[in-house]
């Protein structure tokens, strides 16, 4: 089978409002769950959990919606590169470690490789965050 006679799959993920969002998140039990070994995590609600397809943004890279392949309804994220990439990134997804359960030695020294400039960029994040929903 060639590469051009493989099956293409175009999802259009149905992306909820903000305030949807916050509400199916408010009534929703959400499951953090890391893969050491790949280094990834996975955020998760609308249990119980159904397969899902990851549909990668272009930027970043290492992030990507967990679709409902027949609804293309948001069902969660999968972030890759968790601690060695996502985090120096955006610094304040280490809030996910502690439901995710990694050892807290490996959250200190991901923390730890967070370029001092980008924990800045993180509070101003989340003060921008703050003002736009007020």
């Amino acid at each position: 089978m060639a590469v051009n006679d493989w099956l293409a799959f175009e999802y259009h993920p149905r992306i909820p409002s903000p305030e949807e969002l916050a509400e199916r998140l408010r009534v929703s039990r959400i499951t953090v769950t890391y893969n050491p070994l790949a280094d990834e995590l996975l955020v998760l609600w609308d249990l119980p959990a159904k397969p899902a397809v990851s549909v990668f943004f272009d930027d970043p890279d290492w992030l990507a919606y967990r679709l409902d392949p027949d609804t293309h309804d948001v069902v969660g994220f999968h972030i890759l590169d968790y601690l060695h990439r996502a985090v120096r990134e955006y610094p304040e997804l280490l809030e996910l470690a502690e439901p995710a359960e990694i050892p807290a030695e490996l959250v200190e020294r991901a923390y730890q490789n967070v370029p001092e400039e980008e924990h800045a960029r993180a509070a101003v994040r989340v003060l921008a965050c703050l003002a736009a929903s007020s």
